[in-house]
């Protein structure tokens, strides 16, 4: 349907969700379900613990994020939401405005043109698909970065 649609409407028990244009639905769900239904996706549950026009900051097991604030939805401090990032939308390298979590490497799998990577951090398991092949170890304990942009706040229901 992302290939071939100019808009989606997004059902969830008989009720459309969200509807837009494959980017917007990909990079911009308002939902968990949304975004898992539209690929994959790492969702770390927590809690937004500040708020400004310009970011939230989430509290998650392990890791505290600032993510933009965009589209239309607002959220409020105190309230449950998951912190998601793409398995794409990781790297290795340090970047300026990014989001980290330090985990370790529990596998690694080979895809011809990819590869996949699968952390485990305190209490959560991070998934990474990289182009490029990274020298790193089964056992290797390494922090994962992601840009603040490439990070969304999607409600929990």
């Amino acid at each position: 349907a992302l290939s071939i649609a100019d808009r989606i409407g997004i059902i969830q028990n008989g009720r459309i969700i969200q509807c837009g244009t494959p980017h917007e639905l990909y990079f911009a769900p308002e939902s968990a379900f949304a975004a898992e239904f539209l690929g994959n996706i790492n969702l770390f549950g927590g809690r937004i613990i500040a708020g400004d026009d310009d970011f939230y900051t989430v509290e998650t097991e392990g890791a505290v994020w600032q993510i933009p604030c965009t589209g239309n939805q607002k959220f409020t401090v105190g309230e449950e939401v998951f912190a998601g990032v793409r398995y794409e939308h990781f790297s290795f390298e340090v970047q300026e405005n990014c989001n980290s979590i330090s985990a370790v490497l529990a596998e690694k799998t080979f895809m011809g043109d990819h590869t996949e990577y699968r952390f485990i951090s305190e209490k959560s398991v991070i998934n990474v698909r990289c182009v490029n092949d990274i020298a790193l170890s089964v056992g290797e304990k390494i922090s994962v970065f992601a840009d603040r942009k490439h990070t969304m706040v999607l409600k929990k229901k």
